[in-house]
């Protein structure tokens, strides 16, 4: 696991999805501290989870990559702030959401705060960090509405082009004065129409 950790780590360094066989060879010997050349030449041609052609070696899919890198960024992080800040640079956007569901719960809930919330709030709210996570994220949505609910006058949902794909594509709200709502709340009721496909259409009504 180290090994394709270091492994997906590098080959993101090189800015397209393959790497030298060399260069991985002596990555994953590196990262298991120098274990048995048998052990690494069966990893890079088992075929599982990397692909050898040519002397160039490759994940066998772009989110094998993302998801051991996430990996390696977690483990190699100094502290949960070091994580944090890390993981919010545009370059490890494509990390986000398996660094959401590998970390521990204040990374997430810094990360479901953060401008990137827009975009892994769904997949919180959806199980793909997890059933606590998704069960937080759940509660924060209830708690959020439960203070705005005197104000709300109205709520509509809209219907996506493509039902089979999503319930609700967005909403539209009337309100009785000024919500006030701090980003990550509005981050977070920009989030309600997935919140209701997973359970919580009750509360919202």
């Amino acid at each position: 696991h180290a090994g394709l950790a270091a492994l997906a780590t590098a080959i993101r360094a090189e800015l397209r999805p393959m790497i030298a066989t060399a260069s991985a060879r002596r990555i994953l010997r590196q990262a298991c501290h120098d274990c048995d050349h048998d052990v690494v030449e069966a990893v890079l041609t088992d075929g599982k989870l990397l692909s050898t052609e040519g002397g160039q070696t490759r994940f066998r899919h772009d989110l094998f990559t993302d998801f051991f890198a996430a990996a390696d960024l977690i483990h190699s992080a100094t502290s949960e702030d070091a994580l944090i800040t890390e993981v919010l640079r545009p370059y490890h956007a494509e990390l986000r959401e398996f660094v959401l569901g590998g970390a521990g719960r204040a990374v997430q809930a810094a990360l479901l705060s953060s401008e990137a919330a827009p975009r892994l709030l769904p997949g919180a709210l959806r199980g793909r960090g997890g059933r606590e996570l998704r069960r937080q994220t759940l509660v924060r949505c209830q708690e959020l509405l439960d203070r705005i609910a005197t104000h709300i006058r109205s709520l509509v949902f809209s219907l996506p082009e493509q039902p089979e794909t999503e319930r609700y594509q967005y909403l539209k709200a009337e309100f009785d004065g000024e919500l006030g709502l701090a980003d990550h709340e509005n981050r977070l009721w920009h989030a309600l129409p997935v919140a209701a496909e997973e359970g919580l259409l009750n509360a919202i009504l």
